[in-house]
Formats: C-alpha cells, sequence, structure tokens
C-alpha cells in the first residue's frame, strides 16, 4: 500500500518530535503531490521538525498533476468540491492535486493521510482510502511499535501543541 500524506498529519508528527513513528508507519511507501512538498517546505518556517522529512528524503521525487486534464480536474476539485477562493489559488491545493493523482490507475489503491476533516469527509465519500493521525497511531499499537499509553500521550502533546486533530480519543484503550 502507498501513502499520500497531506500537511496536516506530517506536521502533527513533527509539532511533538514524534516523526521516527510516522516515518515507521509510512516505510519506504510514501509518495506526495507537488504542491504537498511546496506546503512542507514552508511550514518548516512554522514547524522547523519538518525540515528532517526534507533532509532525509523521506518521499521520491514529489509527482505533479501534469498529465492531460489533470490541471483541471485540480483546480475543479478544489473550487468545488473543497470550497476553495478562486482569489487564492493555493488554498486546498494540496488535497486537491492528490485526489487528482490518486485518481490515476497505479495510485488507486493507495490511502490519503488527512487530519482535515472536511477533507477526510469528501475524500471518503468519493470512495478514496482514507487515515488519519489516530488512524496511525492505532496502526501502530497493532504492530507492538509503540503502547496505547504513548500513542495516547502523543495526542495529548498534539493538542497542547494547538495542532488540529480530526479526532480525540479520550482514554489510551481506544488505541487497541
Amino acid at each position: 500500500m502507498l501513502w499520500f500524506p497531506d500537511t496536516s498529519v506530517l506536521c502533527n508528527f513533527a509539532a511533538v518530535g514524534a516523526l521516527v513513528h510516522l516515518k515507521e508507519y509510512i516505510s519506504d511507501r510514501g509518495l506526495w503531490a507537488r504542491s504537498i512538498e511546496a506546503e512542507v517546505h514552508a511550514s518548516t518556517a512554522h514547524v522547523p521538525a519538518l525540515q528532517q522529512i526534507i533532509d532525509e528524503t523521506w518521499f521520491p521525487p514529489s509527482i505533479a498533476a501534469n498529465r492531460d486534464g489533470e490541471q483541471r480536474r485540480v483546480d475543479s476539485f478544489r473550487r468545488i468540491h473543497m470550497f476553495g477562493d478562486p482569489m487564492i489559488p493555493k488554498e486546498h491545493l494540496g488535497e486537491s492535486e492528490t485526489f487528482v493523482l490518486m485518481t490515476r490507475d497505479e495510485f488507486r489503491d493507495s490511502t490519503f493521510l488527512t487530519d482535515d476533516g472536511e477533507a477526510f469527509r469528501l475524500m471518503a465519500t468519493m470512495g478514496v482510502r482514507t487515515a488519519d493521525t489516530v488512524d496511525v497511531l492505532s496502526e501502530l499499537v497493532a504492530r507492538h511499535s509503540i503502547t496505547s499509553t504513548t500513542a495516547f500521550d502523543l495526542v495529548l502533546r498534539m493538542e497542547d501543541a494547538n495542532r488540529e486533530l480530526r479526532r480525540l480519543p479520550k482514554t489510551p484503550a481506544e488505541f487497541e
């Protein structure tokens, strides 16, 4: 399985110094859209730990939505489904570009990682496999890579760092 992360999930783990866990989860199966790569570069100003993803080249070269009609589809998706402002061309660009890329035959079985609640809901209703930060942590608990207490602690730390999670577990048991 391939993973297409949104900047939100990358920032959540980076903000609490837990990129090692996300890297284990993604392994060498991560891909990113060109706009997500650009967002990560820009976000290093606010979340410096993101630089680790760039320095360690977690992902192969980013993928551009540059096949026939893809740019038009990205813009349409961004404006119609994500309610992106036509005057703000980068608004929701990452989610939109990722969606279009994931409709390519070679990426149809991939999973979109996001904590953007609207993007998660929309993609799931459009048949895209989706997961969020809590799903990542739950899988790491299932693999015995971390404990449910560690997963819960990471979520609390993300919340304390003002990171937006799609959902907030109330106890460590919710990761089991």
